[in-house]
């Protein structure tokens, strides 16, 4: 990326919004997106205008959702990007806990940590189709 991302929360946000996408897209990959048609559902209406466009201001940004398009392409992925309100966003549940019921619940949830270790590839290292091999199609 470019420039660090500033210190205020909103673009952080945003970009965290972008990045889970693309850490989706990277983790699942090849075995669960390639040749097929996904749905990604998303509650930050600039993230999700983003992963849509390809594009974005913030060079940060356009960075992330540029990845994004190259990840999609490479897989030959068709996708279709939802917006879903954020109280309905169950990822978004545990951080903002709402009252002392969810608070119990989730103090009695015991959370174990997944035993692989999730590595993302450099942006050297993720395999794209040619441009001559995508116009030909």
């Amino acid at each position: 990326m470019s420039a660090p991302l500033e210190s205020t929360s909103s673009p952080l946000v945003l970009a965290l919004e972008l990045l889970a996408i693309v850490a989706a897209v990277w983790t699942v990959g090849k075995e669960f997106l390639q040749n097929r048609e996904v749905v990604f559902f998303c509650d930050n209406t600039s993230a999700m205008s983003a992963a849509v466009h390809g594009y974005a201001r913030s060079p940060d940004l356009a960075a992330l959702s540029n990845t994004l398009h190259l990840a999609l392409a490479a897989l030959k992925c068709t996708t279709f990007f939802e917006w879903v309100p954020s109280l309905a966003n169950c990822a978004d549940i545990p951080s903002r806990p709402q009252g002392v019921a969810e608070e119990a619940f989730y103090a009695r949830v015991k959370v174990t940590r997944w035993p692989g270790k999730m590595k993302f590839p450099s942006f050297a290292n993720l395999q794209f189709p040619k441009l001559n091999s995508i116009l030909e199609q």
